[in-house]
């Protein structure tokens, strides 16, 4: 026999109870979140407007500079697991698979403490802040900008 420990590939993605009966109702109108995580050597801010796709897949949107967001900051596979969780998240609370379009429209970075876990937590947070910005308020005075 043999046995294997087998754990949650994305944390706190119980939060998103919070969030279902407005995922239940919600129209498919554009909503916009923005969701920040500031941890022991973990940073991560990204800010997401999500919509119906009026295509037949889902799909993520970057549209941002490489500026405002490197890509060796482990952002994208960071957003893009959580937004992949989400899609199953919802088709299963919706019995349905309904495409999304998930538009990134901001995030910064910290030279140091960014990686993909950090924006995996922020990620969370912007998708629950999409529908509820009371239940994480998002504080501005904690995102790290690079100085021009």
């Amino acid at each position: 026999m043999e046995i294997i420990n087998i754990y949650p590939s994305i944390y706190n993605t119980k939060a998103f109870n919070h969030i279902n009966t407005y995922l239940a109702n919600w129209d498919l109108s554009p909503v916009e979140g923005e969701g920040i995580h500031l941890g022991f050597t973990k940073y991560g801010h990204i800010r997401i407007k999500m919509y119906a796709s009026s295509d037949i897949n889902s799909m993520i949107i970057w549209n941002l500079t490489e500026k405002q967001l490197p890509l060796d900051t482990g952002a994208k596979p960071g957003v893009e697991k959580v937004l992949r969780f989400f899609l199953g998240y919802f088709a299963g609370l919706r019995n349905q698979s309904i495409p999304l379009t998930f538009e990134i429209t901001d995030g910064t970075y910290h030279p140091v403490d960014a990686d993909s876990c950090g924006y995996s937590y922020a990620t969370i947070n912007a998708l629950i802040d999409c529908f509820d910005h009371e239940h994480i308020k998002f504080r501005a005075d904690r995102v790290w900008r690079q100085s021009e």
